[in-house]
This record gives structure tokens, C-alpha cells and sequence, in this order.
């Protein structure tokens, strides 16, 4: 009897030691938890304190610019009570408008003739230095105002020429090579 007694009280000893071990990890573990939860709540109320400063921040703001808004209404009130002086006639308007746009395309004409002869002549130039027989007749198809300069695309022209004159270019450095 002796012997099962001692081994009963073993046995609660163990399962004691085993609680009271589980008992501490749970402390433990209460103790990070509740930790969290501060971290967390502090931050929260930091969050919030920086939340009510930007509301408050952000009501200034608009209150001034609704002052603003009232002054320049009351100014435009002021000022519309004086006559300007200023007499419109759109029908005119529109007429030195019409003139005006008429008048932009024909100053262009002549320089955009210049970019098509400079482009076709060194089209020319590039074809007899290019070709096999430099007596050749033919003559590479010559390059129209449309070409260059085609409605919506205000490159065209500089892309064109820039090729024509960096073919020319390579076709130079070549020919220098043989001399």
C-alpha cells in the first residue's frame, strides 16, 4: 500500500509540475498578448491624434480659400459696376481670325518649298553616288510638298531629310574611303 501511495503522490507531482508549467507559458504568453494590445492601442491613438490634426489642418484650409473666394466674388461685384471702356464687335473678330489663318499657311509655303528641293536634290545626289552606272538617266522619284509634310504628323519632314542627309553622309564616308 505504501508503494502505491508513494506512487499515486509521484504521479501527482509530475502532473503538478506539468501544470504549473503550462500555467507559466500561459503568463507568458498573456504577458506578449497584452503587450501587443499597448503597442497597438498606442499607436491607434497616435494614428487618430495625427488624423484630428489633418481635419483640422484641412478646415483651415478650406475656410481660407473660402475667404478668398468671397473677396474676389465681392471684388468682381465692384469692379463690374465700372465701365470698361472696352467695346466687343465678334463679327470683326471673327473676320481678322479668318485672315490670320489664311494668311499662316502661305507664310510656310516657301520655306517648306525650299525643305522639298533641298530633299529631292539630295535624293538625286545620293542615287548617282548609289548606283552602278553613274550616267544612269533615271532619276529617283522626286519627293512632293504631301511627302514631307502630311497633315498630323509635323515630323515627317525633319525625319525624311535627316535620313536623306545621314545616307548621304555614309555614302561620303565611303567614297572618301577610296580615295
Amino acid at each position: 500500500m505504501h508503494d502505491l501511495a508513494k506512487e499515486i503522490l509521484d504521479f501527482a507531482e509530475r502532473e503538478l509540475t506539468i501544470a504549473n508549467h503550462v500555467r507559466q507559458q500561459a503568463k507568458g504568453a498573456h504577458k506578449q498578448t497584452m503587450a501587443d494590445l499597448q503597442r497597438a492601442r498606442s499607436s491607434l491613438q497616435a494614428l487618430r491624434a495625427t488624423h484630428v490634426a489633418e481635419l483640422k489642418n484641412r478646415d483651415k484650409d478650406i475656410e481660407a480659400i473660402r475667404e478668398c473666394w468671397s473677396k474676389l466674388a465681392d471684388l468682381q461685384l465692384k469692379i463690374a459696376k465700372f465701365p470698361s471702356g472696352i467695346s466687343t464687335q465678334p463679327a470683326n473678330a471673327l473676320a481678322l481670325g479668318d485672315e490670320d489663318g489664311k494668311a499662316a499657311p502661305d507664310e510656310n509655303v516657301e520655306p517648306r518649298a525650299l525643305v522639298v528641293d533641298t530633299a529631292n536634290t539630295v535624293n538625286k545626289i545620293l542615287h548617282k553616288m548609289v548606283s552602278a552606272d553613274p550616267d544612269d538617266l533615271e532619276v529617283p522619284a522626286p519627293l512632293a510638298t504631301v511627302d514631307l509634310f502630311p497633315l498630323g504628323a509635323p515630323d515627317t519632314a525633319f525625319e525624311r531629310l535627316s535620313a536623306l542627309l545621314t545616307s548621304l553622309h555614309d555614302a561620303l564616308t565611303i567614297l572618301k574611303g577610296w580615295f
